[in-house]
C-alpha cells in the first residue's frame, strides 16, 4: 500500500468529523469516497494532505509516518490534491499557472511544460488568463498543476462539480489516462454517481465521520445500508 490511515480522528468541538477511520490505498488504484454532506469526506482529505491535524491516529505514506508533516513537505514526498473550489491563479495565464509547480521541482522540470499542455489539451489556450477559460478547463488546470508536482497519490475533491456533460466526459478521460501514464494512485471524492461508478475500482462510503461500507462498485451498489443512507432512489 502507498498510504494508510490508522484510527484517524478529527473533532471540531463536539462534532466528530472523522471518527476512528482506518483505510489503506493500494498503488495505482482508483478509490472513490462517497457519502452524504457532512460525512467527513473532505475533512479526511484535508487530514491526509496536511491541511488539518488529527486529534488522534496516524497517517503512513510509503512506510513513513507523516502525521505531523506540513502540506508542502507532503507535496515534495508525492502527495497532491485539488479542491472543491478551483485553486488557481486567475490573473496568470494557463501556462504560467503550470510553470509555478514545475519550478518548485527545479528549472529542469520546465521541460515538461509542453507535454503537460498536450496531455490536458491546453495548446490553444495556453496564453489565456486562467480567469477567462471555461469552468471545466479551470478544473483541469488545477489538476495539471497538481500533476506538475509529480505526485504518487492524487486526491481529487469533486473534480466534475459544476461542469457540463461534455466537460465531465473530457475530465473523466484525462483522469483515467493519467492513472495509466503517470502510475498514479487516485482518491476521488465525488457526488456524481455516474462518475463514481464509471471510474472507481473501489468505493468507500462514509457517514457521520465513520466508514459505513468499503467494497467494489457492485458490492456497494447492492449494500442495503448504503442504499438507505445515501443511494436511495439513485439509478446506477
Amino acid at each position: 500500500m502507498i498510504l494508510e490511515t490508522q484510527n484517524l480522528s478529527k473533532f471540531f468541538g463536539g462534532l466528530r468529523a472523522v471518527d476512528d477511520v482506518s483505510l489503506s490505498f493500494e498503488e495505482e488504484s482508483i478509490t472513490a469516497i462517497i457519502g452524504p454532506n457532512g460525512a467527513g469526506k473532505t475533512t479526511f482529505i484535508n487530514l491526509c494532505t496536511g491541511l488539518l491535524k488529527p486529534n488522534t491516529g496516524k497517517i503512513i505514506f510509503n512506510g513513513e509516518d507523516i502525521t505531523h508533516l506540513p502540506p508542502h513537505k507532503r507535496v515534495l514526498m508525492g502527495i497532491s490534491r485539488t479542491f472543491q473550489i478551483s485553486n488557481i491563479f486567475p490573473g496568470l495565464t494557463v501556462a504560467q499557472n503550470i510553470r509555478i509547480p514545475l519550478l518548485s521541482r527545479g528549472d529542469k522540470a520546465l521541460s515538461e511544460l509542453e507535454e503537460l499542455m498536450k496531455v490536458f489539451e491546453f495548446e490553444d489556450i495556453k496564453d489565456a488568463l486562467a480567469s477567462e477559460i471555461s469552468h471545466g478547463d479551470q478544473r483541469l488546470l488545477e489538476m495539471a498543476m497538481a500533476i506538475a508536482t509529480k505526485p504518487r497519490i492524487l486526491f481529487l475533491d469533486e473534480p466534475t462539480a459544476g461542469v457540463n456533460p461534455a466537460e465531465k466526459h473530457r475530465i473523466l478521460e484525462i483522469v483515467m489516462r493519467l492513472k495509466e501514464t503517470e502510475k498514479l494512485t487516485i482518491v476521488i471524492v465525488e457526488h456524481d454517481m455516474d462518475v463514481v461508478f464509471k471510474m472507481a475500482e473501489r468505493i468507500v462510503v462514509m457517514n457521520r465521520g465513520r466508514i459505513l461500507a468499503d467494497g467494489t462498485p457492485e458490492e456497494i451498489k447492492d449494500d442495503k445500508a448504503v442504499r438507505e443512507v445515501y443511494l436511495k432512489g439513485v439509478e446506477i
